[in-house]
């Protein structure tokens, strides 16, 4: 058999079943997009034309003559005129429709309408080319019958192929990933070849050279077999349009190659030695089809390391990725930098798409409710309904599952047809993975802020054990003095002639009390008083006991009290110590002519009681970069303070089980808002006003 001929046969074999499975998997999607409706007819063109080549080679090999499968010849030929004459029409179509679905704003739906059926315009022809190919007698090969048509089919073919390679390079702009980048910018080169390759052949009239005529034309009749070829290279390697082409396939392609290499090689060389060195016919054929049966594991051997090359790359990326995350997260002891890190390794991974990974009660808050209450009831390992994630942005979730808790959210981002089922294989296996992580840094977390928290604790219980021992060195002759200060006061004599010295003493050593009983308040935990208390009468005492000082300082101080709470000792006692160094802080912050604000309000709940106060000023207010210092112990921004008031009001507001909420500037840039909250214990709300 020629080897003209046994190209033909392998190609337009190769070419027809290619482009018709191809297809055919597209088809098994249902469903099918525009774009995808375009990619099957465009794959049926091809294999209509490769598939009635193919029975036309056949043909011609068995009857030479032509005239005993002239029926078979012209169906045949119909196939092959049919496919190709909707080849470059189907070929534009396919660039225009994924154009459109890229670009709807600029290239509109009425200008793809139109210039899509403007593309089929030649096809018209088909019907009489159809019909002189089943009457026309005697028989002949269209292409001899045809060549009035040659010309201008193939320079329309050029043009065609020309276009879709511009609309190609056009949509590497597109995407981000180098992945798609490259194949349409191989499918540009590759149909700007084969344009070139035609107008060569055909109107340049390459196909009428002495001896390599017939090939140059054959080889432009199989030139569609490269863009099928890269179609099917991109499916099997990275899953393109999500389809799989089975390894079964990439075999059977072997064993084309070993049919060729029987016909063309051991025959011819058979012929050859029988012809040269007259030996027995067959001999020679037998012992070298016999090492081509010996040679066929390593053949397979061969295939094997080419499909282990093909995907040594995207291999190595999942197994590093998963190495990565399982090593380098125990380096990480804040969850929020493990999920930055996450985030980034895996997009850069699963190029271009973006991840998010969301702690459950983030995840909660920017999902729909019942998508949270699905995952939880049926155990969800993946969502891809994008309905349901359309408001967050995302094409898939993958909920975190360890040990049957749901420990976080991955989010995934992409663009159409990037997030192909390689890489969701590769999600759903780093879920596992992910999951440990977070977990192991939670555990990891927990215990550092259980260290620290340790440690403050250890490092204040020094403090506490330093500041009693200096108050009580202290306080006892602090009374002292200010006893025999008050003595000598009595004294008339002397309070004639010192009596301003002497109270300015008796005013410092009240200060220097309030400073002592700081100190032994801080180091100790709050004393219950065994009565209990009123909340109006508490908060009116403390505001008494700082009358005479926000006078001297021209601040008037309102209180508002919406409720006739009774509360017990050891809330009583809390609170007045929280009240009395809001107040007088709140009273030294305020300059002449301002205001203090005192409001407490009883908050109901169902089996829930809990009481509010807020503490307004309108002093200077608390810069930004100080709200995070000013409750840490001794720190102070005054002359004269220890530093130690808020300090007690968070450790007091602690004990209670409340919080504190600080809001600074309160309004025009000015004043301070002490919001604190705790909850009631057994109270007795009788004669409320709330």
């Amino acid at each position: 058999m020629p080897l003209l001929e046994i190209l033909k046969l392998v190609g337009f074999a190769t070419g027809a079943t290619l482009s018709c499975y191809i297809a055919w998997l597209i088809v098994q999607r249902r469903r099918l997009s525009l774009s995808e409706r375009t990619y099957v007819f465009l794959g049926l063109s091809l294999g209509a034309w490769h598939l009635g080549n193919y029975i036309s080679t056949l043909c011609w090999l068995l009857d030479r003559s032509g005239q005993m499968l002239e029926p078979v010849l012209r169906i045949a030929d119909i196939i092959a005129f049919t496919g190709v004459a909707f080849l470059p029409s189907v070929l534009l179509h396919t660039h225009l429709t994924f154009w459109h679905s890229w670009e709807q704003q600029r290239f509109t739906r009425g200008r793809w309408r139109v210039t899509s059926l403007l593309s089929y315009i030649p096809v018209l022809l088909l019907p009489g080319i159809i019909y002189q190919i089943a009457t026309d007698q005697p028989y002949s090969r269209p292409l001899e019958k045809f060549s009035d048509i040659l010309l201008p089919y193939s320079i329309w073919l050029a043009i065609a192929l020309w276009t879709s390679a511009a609309l190609d390079l056009r949509f590497v702009s597109y995407f981000s990933g180098l992945r798609e980048r490259q194949f349409f910018h191989v499918l540009a080169v590759t149909f700007t070849a084969i344009g070139v390759a035609f107008i060569l052949t055909y109107p340049l009239g390459a196909r009428e050279l002495p001896v390599v005529g017939k090939y140059i034309e054959t080889l432009v009749m199989l030139s569609s077999l490269l863009p099928i070829t890269i179609v099917a290279y991109y499916i099997y390697r990275y899953g393109w349009l999500e389809l799989i082409i089975k390894q079964s396939l990439v075999y059977a392609g072997s064993a084309v190659i070993i049919i060729i290499i029987y016909f063309y090689g051991i025959r011819k060389i058979d012929d050859l030695l029988v012809e040269r060195l007259n030996l027995t016919p067959g001999v020679i054929e037998a012992i070298l089809t016999l090492g081509l049966v010996a040679l066929a594991p390593a053949l397979k051997n061969v295939v094997d390391y080419i499909i282990h090359r093909l995907f040594a790359r995207e291999m190595g990326l999942y197994r590093d990725l998963v190495k990565q995350l399982s090593t380098r997260a125990a380096n990480f002891g804040e969850l929020r930098s493990l999920l930055n890190y996450i985030e980034t390794e895996v997009a850069r991974a699963l190029e271009p798409s973006s991840v998010r990974i969301l702690p459950p009660a983030e995840a909660a808050a920017l999902l729909p409710e019942d998508v949270i209450e699905l995952v939880r009831e049926q155990r969800l390992d993946v969502i891809d309904d994008e309905s349901k994630l359309a408001q967050v942005g995302a094409v898939c979730a993958y909920p975190l599952w360890c040990e049957e808790r749901l420990v976080g959210m991955m989010l995934v981002s992409a663009p159409v047809g990037a997030l192909d089922s390689d890489k969701r294989s590769l999600l759903a296996v780093l879920c596992g993975q992910i999951a440990i992580a977070i977990e192991n840094c939670q555990l990891i977390e927990e215990k550092v802020m259980l260290e620290r928290e340790l440690a403050e604790r250890e490092r204040l219980a020094t403090l506490g054990r330093m500041a009693a021992t200096v108050a009580h060195e202290v306080k006892n002759p602090l009374s002292s003095i200010k006893s025999i200060v008050q003595v000598m006061q009595e004294d008339q004599s002397l309070a004639r002639g010192h009596g301003r010295g002497l109270s300015l003493i008796i005013g410092e050593i009240d200060r220097l009390n309030r400073t002592v009983t700081q100190l032994l308040s801080f180091s100790r935990p709050s004393r219950a008083s065994a009565e209990s208390v009123q909340l109006q009468e508490l908060i009116n005492s403390t505001v008494k006991l700082f009358e005479s000082e926000a006078q001297s300082a021209g601040v008037e101080v309102y209180c508002r009290v919406d409720s006739d709470l009774t509360l017990n000792g050891i809330q009583g006692a809390a609170l007045r110590e929280i009240l009395t160094n809001l107040l007088l802080n709140a009273i030294q912050a305020t300059s002449s002519g301002g205001r203090v604000n005192i409001k407490a309000i009883v908050q109901r709940a169902p089996g829930r009681t809990q009481l509010e106060i807020v503490v307004t000023d309108t002093g200077v207010g608390i810069p930004e970069r100080l709200r995070s210092k000013i409750f840490e112990p001794f720190f102070t921004t005054k002359q004269r303070g220890t530093g130690l008031g808020l300090a007690i009001v968070q450790r007091r507001l602690a004990e209670l089980g409340g919080r504190l909420d600080l809001i600074s500037p309160v309004e025009d840039g000015r004043g301070a808002r002490f919001k604190l909250a705790f909850p009631i214990s057994n109270p007795s709300l009788e004669n409320s006003r709330q």
